[in-house]
């Protein structure tokens, strides 16, 4: 029995999104946020379909697992398949589904990969010059860089900080207990620009991010959720989202392995926050916690390995006085 008229009901919103040549990625992020990415653009837009009710997000996914013979449910929350061609007419669209308890209840997340329609063969990518700007530094690259070490020098904190999130820098924040990571590192959040897609990865909805298109995946600590998802499987899934920058939560231990990887794989615009009491503390407590992951990594190497991926370390502290505020930034050295 054919479910290709289910997947048409179910669809129906969003059908003119995947029938278009022109949109190459379709992400729902719960029933009143739809969002597209139209080939050539920098970002995703923001779509009016109306509402689409949970359980029909759901029943989409539901159909892709049927279809791809794998099970989705709140045991099994993630679900990473090619749909069908049967159901779009093309080949090798890639689904990617979150579903809650690795998502707040009451929202889904479902990407949805089209491939280009074009024969992009080596003739394809020089018309289109991508062989241009091979081994070029790009202006706006130079003068983020020139400008964020100029205000570093010269003790502009705010603007040293509002240039870091322009350029996409990936920051640590570091502090002992009740100093006020979480607090900054959401002020530091609000920084990021309107148009970016951000998907967060933490065990409590602690960021609080006031962009449109966000994604919270959330893991369970410990396996005390109905799902055993774990930071690794929430990476895996992100990687598959396209997102424009992601951000951890509090990171308590092995998860700091995951968050390594995570910049590994070129995601600009990292953050973070861990408990130190110092920058030169922190590095040797972040191995220790990449460690309890069971890597054969040495020690020591983790550390070169952490200090290569990022790019600023903020180390927050509670004064005499008892104001909460920065006691350190520091700019990695390369």
């Amino acid at each position: 029995m054919s479910i290709l008229p289910a997947w048409h009901n179910r669809t129906g919103p969003i059908a003119p999104l995947l029938a278009d040549p022109d949109i190459t990625e379709i992400a729902i992020n719960g029933p009143e946020s739809v969002f597209a990415l139209r080939r050539g653009a920098r970002h995703m837009e923001a779509r009016d379909v109306g509402r689409i009710p949970v359980n029909v997000l759901e029943d989409i996914a539901r159909l892709v697992a049927f279809e791809s013979r794998q099970n989705v449910d709140e045991k099994a929350p993630l679900l990473s398949a090619s749909i069908s061609s049967e159901l779009t007419g093309h080949s090798d669209y890639r689904f990617q589904y979150v579903q809650a308890p690795a998502v707040p209840h009451g929202t889904v997340s479902i990407t949805i990969r089209k491939p280009s329609p074009f024969d992009m063969d080596i003739d394809y990518w020089e018309r289109s010059g991508a062989f241009d700007r091979i081994n070029q530094k790009l202006p706006e690259e130079e003068d983020l860089d020139a400008n964020l070490k100029t205000a570093f020098k010269d003790k502009e904190w705010k603007q040293f900080l509002r240039l870091a999130i322009a350029a996409k820098k990936n920051i640590l924040i570091t502090a002992p207990t009740n100093v006020g990571k979480t607090s900054f590192i959401n002020t530091l959040c609000r920084l990021i620009g309107e148009h970016e897609r951000i998907v967060t990865i933490q065990d409590a909805l602690e960021l609080q991010l006031r962009q449109r298109n966000v994604v919270n995946l959330i893991y369970s600590r410990g396996n005390q959720s109905v799902a055993k998802v774990s930071p690794s499987d929430l990476m895996e899934a992100t990687l598959r989202m396209t997102p424009d920058r992601v951000i951890m939560g509090e990171l308590r231990g092995a998860e700091a392995f995951t968050a390594l990887e995570m910049l590994n794989t070129g995601h600009g615009g990292w953050m973070t926050t861990m408990h130190s009491n110092s920058p030169s503390h922190m590095w040797g407590r972040l191995a220790d916690m990449v460690m309890r992951a069971g890597t054969t990594m040495l020690r020591s190497e983790i550390i070169d390995y952490a200090r290569g991926l990022i790019d600023i370390v903020i180390q927050m502290h509670r004064f005499s006085d008892g104001v909460r505020g920065i006691r350190e930034i520091h700019l990695v050295d390369r």
